[in-house]
């Protein structure tokens, strides 16, 4: 496992670097650019999966 560090903005990864990428109650929080960078995350036919709370949820 490696650890690195970044921005939701300018993520430390080239374009299409994962199979998976997970994003869980985040969306309400970031911006456009950290959103840009989600998406661009996955690899061709990759997952890209978002999780929000729904209004009544806990």
């Amino acid at each position: 496992m490696t650890f690195a560090v970044g921005t939701g903005e300018r993520l430390p990864f080239a374009p299409a670097t994962f199979d998976r990428v997970v994003a869980v109650t985040v969306l309400c929080f970031v911006d456009d650019a950290a959103l840009g960078e989600i998406g661009r995350g996955p690899r061709p036919n990759g997952r890209l999966v978002i999780a929000e709370l729904g209004q009544w949820s806990t």
